[in-house]
């Protein structure tokens, strides 16, 4: 059998053990009048090769062994190239193991015709480089028919050069250690040059024997391979990743040395305006001292740098909170704002900036492709990447006060103020009724888009008169299309938890299955599902409000193991804390709230969240037997998590984030509770219901809760390495805007006046992503 069918047999092995060099030794031999085909000895070579390989790197690899070969096209056979002065060995590798080995007294003689020298168990081949005036040697180490290579006392990895460490003591096996070993490349490094001057203290001066250069200074990694691959560039790797990493390190410091120069700079600068600015300030509060915030902050622009020196009235830059003063002054009191401009005493922004505040953004009611076009181009100032065009919509209604208006801003003028949900709303409200009817609107309906990244932009609002579920089911169904058509991907909607909306959430669970998941199929795009899931802040008010209404004088006793949950225990904490602690936790704000203080989520926090609790066990401990108080504490241990998961704004990366389990353990707290009160037959199915919270409200949070970790492994499994924000979803851009200005006093047109500059100011305040371009330039 010859060697060119062993090497089949041997294939079965893995490439990075085969000794590919070698095989290449032994299994060729050079024959001046034979020759051997490329398609013959290439493949072979390949198929034990570790990596993939040319035939031009083979070629080069082939003369470094075989010097006298040439690849020429193969006489009478066109398009066959052949090596010539090669041929194929006839001896097999048993053959070649049966050769009477000599004993290693008789080494020496062997050696003598080879290019090294040998002491002991040692074999020495020289290097043609000169380091630092030393020649480098190869040490071949002989033991137990294993041998080593040692270059400058360290040991060669001889197995990835694809060598085969095994030794007899036989001439030819001698002969093809050392030509092996003749033919390994030292790896001198990189030159000093390419190295920052401060890092070229451990040089070496190399130079080739023979060579024509007088030589020049290299540095080596400490963990040099010490000789070159066979195919290779003039170094090994590591000392390629050596040089990488010192010059990454370089530039990083410069890059650090330059930024804290740029940042002593600015903080110079910064202090220089401070100074300015405080001495300013004082000046102005010696000539108007009883003088409001705004009115200092106006008088103080006066003096900056961007209006002082502006060359031109348009390339002046105004401060967010200048313009949101003056876009305040400019809604309330317009004939004011024209007159303090005419006067000509204070520097404003004028009324054509304001203008483009307020209109950016169509006031038209409705999905309008106008409001789309500016979202999108919101979206490319903000740089917005694929996660930051995906996320979810939020909708939310508010009161409004009825009335009609005329507008005349087009040549038809036209009545505004009727009930408007779109065409297809109108339809079939005259399917349903049987005809046409014109009602006021009593409520304004609006839906917000929330990207993952926290791009915020308000979609479209419609004039409603408490919008219905089959009405939800129109616009947002319509919201998701048209949004889709723009190139923002609609994952999750975020319910108000107005009764209707309940409604329309079970109407879109058609199978028992997805009911779990709080999941339905996207009308829109059917291979996908919509998330629902409930406003946060919405949720934190209902628990907040159950517990107000929760004890003596009211229908609702909450209950949980046998022991009550009332406000009496919170207004008896609060008494305890005004007695007792020189800072009270709790006002008449939070214990008896009027119809205003019941919408502000801010007041429902502070009376469930970890500063809740803590006075509430702090009250426990003061009390003699205060086990009384154990469920209340167990409840607000539950609303505590809810807070305070909700209120981060570091990002959640992995479904197996802390935040997540700690969020599932609150929805198993809250279902045993509903299934322990359900459970208890020794009291009337009415009784049961009014010691737990609304059916409705415990729907909600567990909706909220299912359905936030649903969109959490959603989002991250479609976009590995992303991040969602909880804070996100504790705070939505419409609820802020809608409950800090009071609409149930205006009328429909006022509420549309009022939604960009409502927007714009909530965006200013909370500097929020709103990817206006003007509003972000200033």
């Amino acid at each position: 059998m010859s060697v060119k069918s062993e090497l089949h047999n041997s294939q079965k092995q893995t490439k990075s053990c085969a000794p590919y060099i070698t095989w290449l030794l032994t299994a060729l031999e050079g024959d001046a009048s034979s020759c051997i085909a490329v398609q013959d000895l290439f493949p072979q070579f390949s198929n034990i090769y570790p990596v993939k390989i040319s035939v031009t790197q083979f070629d080069a690899l082939l003369k470094r062994f075989y010097c006298h070969v040439k690849k020429v096209w193969a006489a009478g056979h066109t398009g066959v190239r052949v090596y010539r002065g090669l041929k194929w060995k006839a001896e097999t590798c048993a053959t070649l193991s049966r050769v009477a080995e000599f004993e290693w007294k008789d080494i020496s003689s062997h050696l003598q015709p080879l290019p090294c020298m040998q002491t002991s168990d040692t074999i020495t081949v020289l290097s043609n480089i000169l380091c630092n005036g030393n020649v480098i040697l190869k040490q071949i180490v002989l033991s137990s028919r294993k041998w080593n290579l040692q270059v400058r006392g360290v040991n060669v990895n001889l197995q990835e050069l694809g060598i085969d460490q095994t030794f007899t003591l036989t001439k030819q096996c001698l002969k093809l250690v050392v030509n092996t070993v003749q033919n390994l490349l030292i790896c001198k490094g990189k030159p000093a040059t390419e190295f920052p001057q401060e890092s070229q203290q451990n040089t070496e001066f190399i130079n080739v024997a023979g060579g024509k250069s007088v030589g020049e200074y290299f540095i080596r990694s400490s963990t040099c391979h010490q000789v070159l691959p066979w195919i290779t560039s003039g170094v090994c790797e590591k000392c390629t990743a050596f040089l990488t990493e010192v010059q990454t390190t370089n530039r990083q410091r410069l890059q650090e040395e330059l930024e804290e120069k740029c940042r002593r700079a600015k903080e110079e600068l910064e202090e220089k305006c401070r100074r300015e600015k405080e001495e300013f300030s004082r000046a102005v509060l010696n000539y108007f001292p009883d003088s409001p915030e705004e009115m200092n902050l106006l008088l103080e622009s006066q003096q900056s740098e961007e209006v002082l020196h502006a060359k031109v009235p348009q390339s002046r830059k105004w401060d967010k909170k200048i313009i949101k003063i003056c876009l305040k002054l400019l809604v309330e009191n317009p004939q004011s704002y024209r007159k303090l401009e005419e006067s000509e005493r204070l520097v404003l922004p004028s009324r054509g900036i304001l203008a483009c505040y307020r209109t950016y953004m169509p006031e038209e009611p409705g999905i309008n492709d106008r409001r789309l076009h500016c979202m999108h181009q919101a979206a490319i100032n903000a740089d917005l990447e694929v996660s930051g065009r995906s996320g979810g919509i939020i909708h939310s209604e508010v009161a409004i006060a009825p009335g009609l208006t005329m507008d005349c801003r087009l040549p038809g003028s036209e009545l505004v103020g009727f009930v408007d949900t779109g065409e297809e709303g109108s339809n079939f409200q005259t399917v349903k009724q049987g005809y046409t009817s014109h009602d006021l609107c009593s409520h304004a309906f609006q839906v917000t888009f929330l990207g993952y990244t926290g791009f915020t932009f308000p979609v479209c609002f419609f004039p409603t008169g408490c919008i219905t579920a089959s009405e939800h089911h129109t616009v947002l169904w319509n919201v998701i299309s048209k949004l889709r058509d723009w190139a923002f991907h609609v994952d999750f909607i975020l319910h108000d938890g107005s009764s209707e909306a309940i409604s329309f959430t079970r109407s879109c669970w058609p199978e028992a299955s997805k009911k779990g998941r709080h999941c339905s199929t996207n009308l829109t795009c059917p291979s996908t599902y919509i998330i629902h899931s409930h406003n946060f802040s919405q949720n934190i008010r209902k628990l907040r409000d159950t517990v107000l209404n929760s004890g003596c004088g009211h229908k609702r006793t909450l209950t949980k193991s046998g022991l009550k949950i009332v406000w009496n225990h919170w207004e008896a904490a609060a008494k305890w804390a005004r007695d007792t602690e020189t800072k009270p936790l709790l006002m008449d704000a939070h214990l008896k709230p009027d119809k205003s203080e019941k919408t502000k989520t801010g007041l429902a926090k502070s009376v469930l969240d970890r500063d809740m609790l803590n006075l509430m066990e702090r009250y426990q401990d003061d009390l003699e037997d205060g086990t009384y108080l154990n469920s209340t504490i167990d409840f607000l241990k539950q609303t505590s998590k809810l807070i305070s998961v909700f209120s981060e704004d570091t990002g959640i990366t992995a479904v197996s984030d802390y935040r997540l389990r700690k969020l599932r353990n609150v929805l198993r707290w809250f279902q045993a509770w509903r299934n322990e009160i359900m459970s208890n037959t020794s009291v009337t199915e009415q009784k049961r219901r009014r010691m737990l919270p609304v059916a409705s409200t415990l729907d909600a949070v567990e909706c909220m809760l299912v359905g936030f970790e649903e969109i959490c492994v959603k989002h991250l499994n479609q976009f590995p390495g992303s991040s969602i924000v909880p804070s996100n979803f504790s705070c939505t851009v419409p609820e802020a805007h809608l409950c800090q200005n009071e609409t149930s006093k205006r009328n429909f047109t006022e509420y549309c006046r009022m939604v960009n500059s409502a927007v714009l100011d909530e965006s200013l305040t909370e500097g929020r992503t709103l990817g206006i371009k003007r509003i972000k330039n200033s």
